[in-house]
């Protein structure tokens, strides 16, 4: 763990990543500030998160803050206002955040958290500092927001997103800290944060407006089709399509089965096996050109996996079309010949 000094009352204006370690509780601030966040092994309550500065600006105040837990830890995120977090570097979050039905669900760059959240999850793996900036909003200002750009949501239509794919957001996100870091010019950080607002609605949105209707769109899933059919070399993973949709994963699964009655997962798959299909009959394409088509490292695991799917080896669909085709070619020859062509 990263050294960690208990915060005094004096301190307590300064940072948000606080914890009382003796009495195991959030030291108590107004409620728009209060924010906590803690790692528990076998009974002791340490800090998870240390702030690095802070900065306020109206309606926002932002941290740039530093986590770090053990392997093993059970962690808890903690915030009271309406928080959007961002992490940096491209390593992967060490941990999984534990969902109330059992099941767990990783943690990605971009996180939406509303008021009132508690972020439960575990430590995968060690963490000795997650660098990261935590964005937190005034409720009030965001409903105005909200209203002054027609949004078709409230502040209440924000639900928990521990893996927000939007690159929109992301971009709008990057340029507020880093105004905010640099500059701090309030002209620019008001205009940044009305579009940061607008893209927040949008992408919630979205999602929203498929789930009312049922599900996905025709027209959306005939972008997921383009996206799928635009990959010369191999298939996207289910995050490559969610971040396309400008929708998190877990929302894009969901919408997905909803609407279609299979997986994401499953429906990649079906189509890696319809393209496969397609290439085994180009007699004259290599094995290993079509492996590489689709995506395999080997031709033994692309083997593999299409003998799973479909019951036969690659070289048997091949012969077997191979044959159909010729008989098919005989055939039309007999008939062309009776008729005289």
């Amino acid at each position: 763990m990263l050294p960690f000094n208990p915060l005094t009352e004096t301190d307590i204006s300064f940072a948000f990543g606080y914890i009382d370690i003796v009495e195991s509780r959030c030291l108590r601030l107004p409620d728009r500030h209060k924010s906590c966040a803690t790692a528990d092994l076998h009974g002791k309550v340490e800090a998870l998160r240390q702030c690095i500065s802070h900065r306020e600006f109206g309606g926002l105040s932002v941290d740039r803050v530093v986590y770090a837990w053990s392997r093993g830890d059970l962690l808890k995120d903690v915030d009271q206002g309406l928080t959007l977090k961002m992490k940096y570097g491209n390593s992967p979050v060490r941990a999984r955040y534990m969902k109330e039905d059992g099941h767990d669900g990783s943690i990605g760059r971009l996180v939406l958290t509303p008021p009132q959240t508690h972020v439960k999850a575990y430590a995968v793996e060690t963490e000795p500092g997650l660098k990261a900036s935590i964005f937190h909003f005034d409720g009030a200002l965001v409903e105005k927001l909200l209203k002054q750009g027609d949004a078709t949501i409230s502040l209440h239509d924000l639900q928990v997103d521990l893996d927000i794919q939007d690159s929109n957001i992301e971009t709008s996100l990057q340029r507020l800290a880093s105004e905010v870091e640099q500059f701090g010019n309030d002209m620019a950080i008001d205009a940044m944060v009305r579009l940061l607002i607008i893209d927040l609605a949008r992408y919630v949105s979205f999602g929203l407006d498929a789930l009312r209707e049922g599900g996905l769109k025709a027209s959306q899933i005939n972008l997921i089709d383009d996206f799928i059919n635009s990959y010369e070399i191999g298939l996207p993973t289910p995050s490559e399509v969610a971040r396309e949709c400008g929708i998190s994963p877990t929302h894009l699964r969901r919408l997905f089965k909803k609407s279609t009655g299979e997986s994401l997962q499953d429906y990649l798959k079906s189509k890696r096996m319809s393209l496969a299909r397609a290439l085994l009959e180009e007699d004259d394409l290599p094995l290993k050109v079509v492996s590489y088509r689709l995506g395999f490292n080997h031709c033994s695991a692309f083997s593999f996996s299409f003998q799973q799917a479909t019951g036969e080896t690659p070289g048997q669909y091949r012969r077997r079309v191979v044959q159909r085709v010729s008989s098919s070619n005989g055939l039309d020859r007999a008939a062309f010949a009776a008729i005289g062509v």
